[in-house]
């Protein structure tokens, strides 16, 4: 956010706090924290003061990881904060000048998450910035922020019990998630997974029961939601499925990204692996299980797909400059978040784009239906894979591979059922190129093969 290594350029303003800290945690941190997150975000520098003349300077803190740790420790306790909202590298120490000092980046919270508080009272720990400094918000604002916090997955499923939800899927990510004291339903309730109905009983959210049910319960809610992992080698037969269908796990996202992440990201690059996971984490996030055809995630010797239903809310080319974040569930994405698996900053897209880059493959490439509406992501890991730029486009036998499955699966969710000569047509494929993936399909049970009425040949549609 800021050069430190020129940091006498800077001044204290709407994004800049400097406290001397040299007695220890400073109280007003808390103030400083609610006012960024609840504004524009900024950084606080701890072991910084600013002189008569408005210049920063640092001095040496005597403990800077002791004070880094007991700050983390107090954000965790939802008496002290009501949202944890930093990363692991949002607080650091950094060394300027021969002096150590403390770094705290603070983002701007989403509305989903506004207004962050703290000292457990919203009316008096509620703080926004100005050119001043730190104010205390008045009640309008306050109710403001809690207007927009409403979003379709943090409402409370009241014909739902918290029974519905899968308690090893809730103990697995307690374990992830640092807590202070409070059991798991109040964690729960707090990161938005459940909330109080008009019964004022404790019931699950649309995002509590995607991240934590199983797939029999969120199938009762959202008849069309399905999860799938495909694996494959280089002759392109299938080594490795993993579907919300089966029974032997629980089908719900946060089960499905601990299974396929470790499986799905490219071999010897970590910062290739956290682009891949973030884009994961964005596909699940931003995807619409209201609509049929359900998440479809593969992986080949060369090229990563992910596909979701739903378009992007926001313009492609804003998603890939970054700083705008509209996810279609903010509710699991912030619990995504809360396991350190993504960020709601609106930098997964330019960092992915950058990591690519910098790794010499084919840039990526996102492609979108409109009937039914569908957002589908291919990430070329190797050098020798062209990128489809049009239907007259040579394109590698994977990526062609990859591309034809896309369509014929969004054909048939499209037109319940077809026949081969339709589907060659309107796909632009040879007959005999739409019978193999016929035949793929139906080997792996997505597909199914059916005698037209009156013995007129075959036709496909999807399994139910």
């Amino acid at each position: 956010m800021i050069d430190l290594a020129s940091l006498e350029r800077y001044r204290e303003n709407n994004r800049i706090e400097a406290k001397l800290a040299l007695g220890g945690l400073p109280h007003s941190i808390w103030e400083t924290y609610s006012a960024f997150a609840n504004t524009l975000g900024g950084v606080i520098l701890l072991g910084v003061e600013e002189r008569k003349d408005k210049t920063l300077h640092t001095v040496n803190l005597p403990d800077p990881e002791g004070m880094a740790a007991e700050f983390r420790r107090l954000l965790a306790d939802p008496n002290k904060a009501s949202t944890d909202l930093l990363r692991d590298r949002d607080v650091r120490v950094e060394t300027v000048d021969g002096d150590r000092i403390l770094v705290i980046e603070v983002p701007r919270a989403g509305p989903w998450d506004r207004p962050v508080y703290v000292d457990g009272n919203p009316r008096t720990g509620t703080y926004c910035r100005n050119g001043e400094g730190d104010y205390r918000c008045t009640q309008a604002e306050i109710d403001a922020m809690l207007a927009a916090r409403d979003t379709p997955d943090s409402r409370p499923l009241e014909d739902l019990s918290m029974d519905c939800l899968n308690p090893d899927s809730i103990a697995a990510f307690c374990q992830r998630v640092p807590q202070s004291g409070e059991d798991s339903h109040a964690l729960l309730r707090r990161l938005g997974a459940a909330a109080a109905g008009e019964d004022n009983v404790l019931h699950p959210t649309l995002a509590g029961l995607l991240f934590f049910g199983t797939a029999s319960e969120i199938r009762r809610i959202l008849p069309e939601y399905k999860l799938t992992y495909l694996e494959y080698r280089r002759d392109s037969q299938c080594t490795y499925r993993r579907s919300s269908e089966a029974s032997d796990w629980s089908g719900n996202l946060m089960d499905f990204i601990r299974l396929v992440n470790a499986r799905l990201s490219p071999e010897h690059s970590p910062q290739a692996a956290a682009a891949v996971r973030e884009a994961l984490v964005n596909c699940l996030g931003n995807a619409d299980f209201h609509v049929p055809g359900g998440v479809v995630i593969s992986r080949g010797p060369k090229l990563i797909t992910m596909s979701n239903p739903g378009r992007f809310r926001i313009r492609r080319e804003a998603a890939r400059s970054g700083g705008l974040s509209d996810p279609r569930n903010p509710a699991v994405m912030r619990l995504f978040c809360r396991m350190d698996l993504g960020s709601m900053r609106g930098s997964g897209i330019p960092f992915l784009f950058a990591v690519w880059t910098q790794q010499g493959w084919h840039e990526p490439v996102f492609l979108e239906g409109r009937e039914p509406p569908r957002t589908t992501l291919l990430l070329p890991f190797r050098e020798d894979v062209p990128i489809p730029q049009g239907s007259a486009v040579e394109i590698g036998e994977e990526m062609r591979t990859a591309w034809q499955r896309e369509r014929f699966i969004a054909a048939l969710t499209e037109l319940g059922t077809a026949g081969p000569e339709e589907l060659a047509e309107l796909l632009q494929l040879r007959r005999d190129d739409v019978l193999r993936l016929g035949e793929t399909f139906t080997e792996e049970g997505t597909v199914q093969t059916m005698e037209r009425p009156g013995g007129r040949g075959i036709c496909f549609r999807l399994r139910a």
